[in-house]
């Protein structure tokens, strides 16, 4: 059994105009959820093993907000440029090719790549993966490569609203 965890990066700052993309930072929002989320997410159980992240400013942002309210163990996070993607394919490409050795993984990225990703897994639909939502999907496979869509079995989802 392979369990993948989603985590979009928090709400991002548009007071810079013509700032790229990548380097948007977080509002002052995104910061309050990640701290929201920290708490929240410790409360469920959840453990950050294996967490690769965007990229982008603003993900990078994100994990570090939830590392730094995090009560439990310091979470410690790659960046890989290839989770600077909004395509759902790359996704799927990106999980195929994961290390068969490690059970969980989690993915701190971006919309619209992550809720198609989810919709397209099977264990249910969301309308959106909204800013610092956070998805857990289980899926039956022993092999990342082996992972398709319409195969996970289920869906456990979070989002800030929840938690004010």
């Amino acid at each position: 059994m392979k369990t993948l965890h989603l985590i979009r990066h928090a709400k991002s700052s548009w007071e810079q105009a013509g700032l790229a993309d990548i380097h948007r930072p977080l509002s002052r929002r995104g910061a309050r959820d990640c701290q929201l989320m920290a708490k929240a997410l410790y409360a469920e159980g959840v453990q950050f093993n294996q967490v690769y992240c965007s990229v982008a400013q603003r993900a990078r942002l994100t994990i570090q907000g939830l590392a730094d309210d995090w009560p439990g163990q310091p979470i410690e996070w790659q960046t890989v440029d290839a989770l600077y993607t909004f395509s759902s394919a790359a996704i799927w490409q990106w999980v195929h090719a994961m290390d068969d050795d490690f059970s969980a993984v989690f993915l701190v990225g971006h919309n619209p790549a992550f809720t198609d990703f989810i919709n397209e897994a099977g264990a249910g639909q969301i309308e959106n993966l909204p800013t610092c939502g956070y998805a857990k999907l289980s899926f039956p496979q022993a092999l990342w490569s082996e992972v398709c869509a319409g195969s996970a079995t289920s869906l456990h989802f979070l989002k800030p609203k929840m938690f004010k």
